[in-house]
């Protein structure tokens, strides 16, 4: 036999014995009942980019749940490994919504939300009170869509990016001292609006109070127009009733002889 071919038959003899021996001392996964099983650290030797940033923006999923919580399997075994948000997010109505991740794109980083355009029917299953109060108080903001304005989820606009301030120097805190943007032709003010951001609109009113020589020259407009736009004191909720019984009886108006409350005068 040529030395060559009895190498390699020499070669094929020490395989096969190979191999036999193995299957003696190392038995299969199957005839040993051994399942292999994943853990968070396995999947980061492959999967680098979703801890991170889950890491970094994971919310409840970094700190509720571990990767194998969602991910049941890893092919080729498992191959349906994507699980469905209803999984775990139940018992509220905007949890119903299909497309998930058509505004949560990246499951990994939930609270990064990007809105399709003109959306709103979403939105209002978690912001009912926004969509009840621009139903009740109809303006030209009950004709948007929520993304016509909130391009960002959680950062609103601010009003001068589409209207123009009553007065200069007005902030964003002026307007929304009296402007509520789901309802903003109900005005209902905050008690530190100032005299001046009222005079952006009323003037010749806050002019006329301010050169008048009486105490109401010294008063903040809230003293007497309270929380809402519109609304005047009665001038016995300060004064009571100052003059007799027959002066009052014969004057139902205090205007009637005080010209008004910016004006005073006999």
């Amino acid at each position: 036999m040529p030395s060559s071919l009895l190498f390699r038959t020499l070669i094929c003899a020490l395989a096969g014995l190979f191999i036999a021996v193995d299957s003696l001392w190392m038995p299969s996964l199957a005839e040993t009942n051994i399942t292999p099983t994943l853990n968070s650290s396995l999947c980061q030797l492959c999967h680098q980019r979703p801890p991170l940033d889950i890491v970094e923006a994971g919310g409840g999923h970094q700190t509720k749940i571990t990767c194998t919580d969602c991910h049941q399997g890893h092919p080729p075994q498992q191959l349906e490994i994507i699980p469905a948000c209803q999984l775990c997010h139940v018992a509220k109505p905007h949890y119903t919504l299909d497309s998930c991740l058509s505004c949560h794109a990246n499951p990994h980083r939930p609270l990064e939300v990007t809105f399709p355009e003109r959306t709103t029917g979403p939105c209002l299953t978690c912001h009912e009170g926004e969509g009840v109060a621009l139903r009740t108080h109809p303006s030209g903001h009950s004709q948007l869509s929520c993304t016509g304005c909130h391009l960002t989820h959680g950062t609103p606009p601010a009003c001068t990016e589409c209207h123009q301030p009553h007065g200069n120097g007005m902030k964003q805190s002026s307007c929304t001292g009296c402007h509520d943007a789901h309802s903003p032709t109900l005005l209902e003010y905050r008690r530190d609006v100032s005299s001046t951001e009222c005079g952006s609109c009323h003037g010749e009113v806050l002019v006329r109070l301010n050169e008048s020589d009486t105490r109401h020259a010294k008063l903040d407009c809230l003293t007497c127009h309270l929380s809402r736009h519109g609304t005047v004191m009665d001038c016995g909720g300060c004064h009571g009733t100052p003059h007799s019984e027959t002066t009052h009886n014969q004057f139902n108006r205090c205007q009637d002889c005080h010209n008004e409350a910016h004006d005073l005068s006999i």
